[in-house]
């Protein structure tokens, strides 16, 4: 087993690092802390080529200016170039590993390539039906409401409050209303919005600006005729303080070395499985 020789907390904490070490504490400690690259998963590959695509064509309608430059210009041919180059960036990085890529269900290139873009275009039909718009009150020409960076702390009073987000959308309702959202690819939604009370959270400390309403736009599915009942949520309870509770509790753990293994199906395709002693006997040798 491998050790680790100085345990220290994190310089910032990110949602992803929360939700880590909560579902396998061993898992952080191997990737976060002991610094053990993941096997290439196509799920990530496919799932980050979504997400690049949309980035890149509503960043195109944030740089236009233009309410109805979605309507004008988003086509399939746009959206399958731009899934493409992405995806094609992702293989790219898989690099002599991409024959054993982790797969769901065999969807590895081809599925994704017939797919993917149905995906985006799942994406921009719900948005075009829905009629939001990118957050206007998003002023600084570097940070626009796609993939919009927060670094901040919780607690003005302590360094070690400190959250990095990166929001997928911050959308503006036709009533005014302010939404915080992220794109899923995955066939599972999320059970809590806990994602989303960590970027109300980072945004009210960064900003004062107050968003009360999250929602996951799982895009492996049509979601146009979607009410909004189906998948707005509530994010009053997550406030800074709140939040912060998640995090110290964190740091707590990190620094008493405290990196429980959580041994569950998930095992199987984990990335990091043959460095784990918990699921790899071999490590004790």
């Amino acid at each position: 087993m491998e050790s680790l020789t100085e345990p220290s907390a994190p310089e910032y904490t990110s949602y992803s690092q929360l939700t880590t070490y909560a579902e396998c504490g061993e898992k952080y400690r191997l990737t976060r802390m002991n610094k053990h690259v993941e096997m290439p998963a196509w799920w990530n590959a496919g799932g980050s080529a979504v997400h690049d695509a949309t980035e890149t064509i509503d960043k195109w309608w944030w740089d236009s200016g233009e309410p109805d430059w979605l309507a004008n210009n988003v086509n399939d041919e746009m959206i399958t170039d731009q899934f493409i180059i992405a995806f094609d960036k992702e293989v790219e990085k898989m690099g002599e590993h991409k024959d054993e890529a982790r797969a769901s269900r065999g969807q590895k290139h081809e599925w994704w390539m017939e797919h993917g873009p149905g995906m985006v275009r799942h994406y921009y039909d719900w948005l075009l039906a829905i009629g939001w718009k990118l957050w206007s009150g998003a002023t600084d020409p570097d940070n626009p409401p796609v993939e919009y960076m927060i670094d901040t702390k919780l607690d003005p009073s302590t360094e070690d409050s400190r959250v990095l987000c990166y929001i997928d959308r911050i959308f503006e309702t036709p009533g005014g209303s302010l939404v915080v959202a992220d794109l899923k690819t995955g066939a599972r939604k999320p059970s809590s919005p806990l994602q989303l009370g960590v970027y109300r959270a980072g945004l009210l400390a960064a900003t004062g600006v107050d968003v009360t309403l999250g929602c996951y736009l799982m895009c492996r599915k049509p979601m146009a005729d979607q009410p909004t009942t189906e998948y707005l949520m509530g994010l009053d309870n997550y406030s800074p303080t709140h939040i912060n509770k998640y995090v110290q509790n964190l740091r707590r753990g990190i620094e008493a070395e405290v990196f429980m293994p959580n041994r569950n199906s998930f095992c199987k395709t984990c990335g990091v499985r043959q460095y784990c002693w918990a699921a790899n006997p071999q490590c004790f040798l």
